[in-house]
């Protein structure tokens, strides 16, 4: 069993670490005082990242991508999620394009694709509902009613990530209500084409980036832009992509809140000597780089079987493991941070506290960690909790 990342993956994190450091870490601290990232800075963020392999490192060289390896971009998902959660969001959610072009037909591929992975267009993902959420695809109330050459779309979606600023979006719908979750798929809405309103819904973390209420109603969408149906088994995987990442960005961030730490610890004087000599200390700073490290090899694990594509039962199961650890992970491990620190960790001048904040949201997007401790228990006992 190797643990180590091969020189291209070690190249790829080198390069992303030294990037974000010299060109995107001065900024951070006084952009995150501010509101949400507006659209122009969605832009300048995401082309100044996309070279590295960002965005659309997974999509395939037809289409303008690098055609990485999952497993290859969790590093850079790693070190984004160190350097800037904000961002890190929004470079989860628009890089989760490859998954949408996938699933499209030759003629959405030739009109979006393109325009998709070269960041002429931004998506976002609508599957929350205010009456749904960990549950969805079940209870899903978003209504898809097909009249003629178009759908008509009616219902409300929250939390989508980027959704104010998007151009597009992929929204799960209901389109049979007698047939329960196998009568659910999903629907691309150009937004240009087929309008839906917005509206920003503000959080404890993640600040500058974009999350939304997006409302349809009466929205005329052609019937060709249908991406898959029958139950939506194409969502069921694609999830899971968005899962893994949550927990491998959950891991860098807890990396950070570690090394800031460290050298906290080792500058600080009490009693004639460096905080770091204390016996308790020591034992926080070992808890939390035990905790990472478990955690990396969780979360390095499920990408790895993402690449492997292995029965659906396989793939919830290491990636639902990796997200409730490592979501759960980041949180105990930001909260020693700040007790490391002292009264510096709380300031709300200081970065320990944005890790703090940052740190909360990692537990409820894409399932809750109850819902992936069910995912993994059915997975195991073969019983499904769920229904």
């Amino acid at each position: 069993m190797d643990f180590e990342f091969t020189e291209d993956q070690k190249m790829l994190k080198k390069n992303a670490h030294d990037f974000w450091q010299k060109e995107i870490d001065p900024i951070v601290d006084e952009r995150e005082k501010g509101d949400t990232f507006t659209k122009d800075e969605y832009h300048h963020y995401l082309n100044m990242l996309l070279p590295l392999g960002y965005v659309t490192g997974t999509s395939s060289e037809e289409y303008g991508g690098m055609g990485l390896s999952w497993s290859s971009y969790a590093v850079l998902l790693e070190e984004s999620g160190y350097w800037w959660p904000s961002l890190s969001s929004v470079i989860a959610t628009i890089g989760g394009g490859e998954a949408t072009v996938s699933r499209m037909n030759d003629k959405l591929k030739a009109k979006y694709a393109k325009r998709m992975t070269s960041l002429e267009m931004l998506g976002c993902s609508g599957i929350s509902e205010p009456n749904v959420g960990s549950a969805a695809p079940r209870g899903i109330e978003f209504k898809a009613t097909l009249e003629g050459d178009y759908w008509i779309l009616n219902g409300t979606k929250t939390w989508t990530s980027n959704g104010c600023v998007s151009d597009y979006i992929t929204v799960l719908c209901l389109l049979d209500s007698g047939k329960g979750v196998e009568g659910v798929g999903t629907i691309f809405v150009d937004r240009a084409e087929s309008p839906y309103e917005t509206r920003e819904m503000h959080k404890i973390g993640w600040r500058c980036s974009s999350f939304a209420e997006t409302t349809f109603t009466d929205c005329r969408v052609p019937k060709d832009n249908l991406l898959s149906g029958a139950g939506d088994t194409e969502f069921a995987r694609a999830i899971n992509h968005g899962r893994a990442g949550l927990s491998v960005r959950a891991v860098g961030l807890a990396q950070a809140a570690f090394d800031a730490s460290l050298s906290y610890s080792q500058e600080r004087k009490q009693f004639g000597k460096p905080i770091a000599a204390f016996q308790l200390v020591q034992d926080m700073l070992v808890d939390m780089v035990t905790e990472i490290d478990c955690g990396r090899f969780l979360s390095y694990r499920a990408f790895n079987t993402i690449d492997k594509n292995p029965p659906l039962g396989e793939l919830r199961k290491y990636v639902s493991m990796a997200k409730a650890f490592n979501t759960e992970m980041v949180n105990r491990v930001t909260y020693k941070a700040v007790q490391i620190h002292g009264a510096v960790g709380v300031q709300t001048d200081a970065r320990l506290e944005r890790y703090y904040r940052d740190a909360r949201p990692f537990t409820i997007p894409d399932g809750t960690t109850q819902i992936q401790k069910l995912v993994v228990g059915r997975e195991l006992t073969g019983i499904n909790a769920l229904r």
